[in-house]
């Protein structure tokens, strides 16, 4: 994560976090995590309808971590999480850092894995892919962020659990292969790897456009 971060100069500069698409941001709440472990100031927001949003703010506000989620009306500066639908979004091209989170869920979406896989080399390529960032379950921050998980959950229902956040979990207990890892995943399951529990970074100013 230094090695993504670290040129965006956080600890003078309030880091912007935007969650893509539903649930994104709470995918990508070990990144949130991290970065208040390390004082650095944020601003939190989603670029679309999130269910997931209000109960996220309530449980980080419990926590006493940075809590308000505001609605972006742009992507520029910022970093912007998502999934690997992420990577035909042409909003990001004009973000400081993409965070790719739970990859193997977009097979949920009827989108390919291999054809993500193929993505990310291309950018590997480039220079565009510039840091990989592992999920290990027994870290104090991920077992914060499954807490958040649960609260989220509790509060919303089965039915209204995201692939991306839930394929996240199920590779940290340790699944592996085609799982069916929440209700919206049982017709289209996910393709749940190691690469599912790994913050994928992209500098987008480096891909080929």
């Amino acid at each position: 994560m230094e090695r993504a971060l670290g040129p965006l100069d956080l600890r003078t500069n309030r880091a912007t976090l935007i969650g893509a698409e539903p649930g994104a941001l709470l995918a990508g709440a070990t990144i949130l995590l991290a970065l208040h472990e390390r004082g650095v100031p944020m601003h939190l927001a989603i670029a679309c309808d999130d269910p997931l949003a209000a109960p996220l703010a309530k449980a980080l506000a419990d926590r006493g971590l940075p809590s308000e989620i505001t609605r972006a009306d742009t992507l520029d500066g910022a970093i912007v999480i998502g999934g690997a639908r992420l990577l035909d979004d042409a909003r990001a091209a004009s973000a400081a850092r993409i965070a790719l989170v739970g990859l193997g869920a977009e097979a949920c979406e009827g989108i390919d894995p291999a054809r993500t896989h193929a993505r990310l080399a291309a950018l590997l390529a480039e220079g565009a892919l510039v840091d990989r960032t592992p999920l290990f379950p027994l870290d104090a921050l991920c077992r914060t962020w499954l807490e958040l998980v649960e609260d989220v959950h509790h509060a919303l229902g089965p039915a209204a659990q995201r692939p991306i956040v839930d394929a996240i979990r199920a590779a940290l207990f340790g699944r592996c292969g085609s799982i069916a890892v929440n209700l919206a995943a049982r017709e289209r399951p996910a393709q749940v790897s190691l690469e599912t529990a790994t913050i994928v970074w992209i500098d987008p100013s480096r891909a080929r456009r």
